[in-house]
């Protein structure tokens, strides 16, 4: 599949923000802005801006946010973590568990899922129960 480049707002700190993305699919586009499709049905478009088509596609799967509202100083950003993710709920139960952290993959999901797990594994070193 070709690439296409997804171009939406996202706000900021009450702010929004160009952001850009270039992945073969919306389902993808959504996973890596951390929305869902529904959201990028409604809100986001496939871009025809040739500025916006070359930042993205330089970098694929990688989320671009730009300083201000007009402006085209798009600079990569981190993925959204989820905390109420079916993946961060996974690595927090293994790691209450005492189960060792699986091998995830390496996207958002598997970030997500290492996020909890730390996050488990610091709540339990702070827990006076144990």
């Amino acid at each position: 599949m070709a690439l296409k480049v997804f171009s939406g707002l996202v706000k900021v700190m009450g702010i929004p923000r160009p952001t850009i993305v270039a992945a073969e699919t919306q389902k993808r586009a959504s996973a890596l802005l951390g929305v869902s499709v529904r959201i990028m049905t409604d809100y986001w478009e496939v871009s025809q801006d040739a500025d916006e088509i070359a930042v993205a596609t330089a970098k694929p799967e990688t989320v671009f946010r730009a300083s201000k509202i007009l402006s085209k100083d798009f600079q990569a950003v981190e993925a959204p973590i989820k905390t109420n993710s079916t993946f961060y709920g996974d690595g927090w139960r293994d790691a209450r568990a005492g189960k060792p952290a699986s091998h995830p993959s390496p996207d958002v999901y598997g970030a997500e899922y290492m996020a909890g797990f730390k996050a488990a594994s610091m709540a339990a070193d702070d827990d006076p129960r144990t």
